[in-house]
């Protein structure tokens, strides 16, 4: 049996709808009581996350890497700013991707905001394995 979410917000951040909706269905299933938010691009979640820095909730992010306008690397570094500037929200981002690549990963755990790396599909198993 799996435990419930334990972040008071789930935020996926990926250009696919398929796979925004499969996430949300999975947190749903795993007990996590708050609606997903989940964005078509990075910019966009950048601008909400903006608006609701106030919160002091404990937020999962779920960060593909392949996004137009703004990749998950340059939402970090952008998020690494805000940060820096006092942001309230704290953050378990897993870079959430289809890439095989073995740097990807490599960057991915070597990042400091970046909690784990997440192969695509998001199933019931890996969200429950999440810290």
């Amino acid at each position: 049996m799996l435990n419930p979410i334990r972040y008071k917000k789930v935020i996926v951040i990926d250009d696919d709808p398929i796979n925004n909706m499969i996430c949300e269905r999975m947190v749903q299933y795993a007990g996590g009581g708050e609606p997903v938010s989940c964005f078509l691009s990075a910019v966009d979640a950048l601008e909400w996350l903006k608006h609701h820095g106030e919160e002091k909730k404990e937020a999962l992010i779920l960060l593909d890497i392949n996004l137009p306008l703004m990749n998950g690397w340059e939402f970090l570094e952008q998020l690494q700013l805000l940060k820096a500037d006092g942001y309230a929200m704290d953050f378990h981002i897993y870079m959430h991707s289809s890439s095989v690549c073995a740097g990807d990963q490599e960057k991915a755990k070597s990042h400091p905001l970046v909690k784990g790396f997440l192969l695509k599909p998001l199933t019931l198993e890996k969200l429950s394995q999440l810290k």
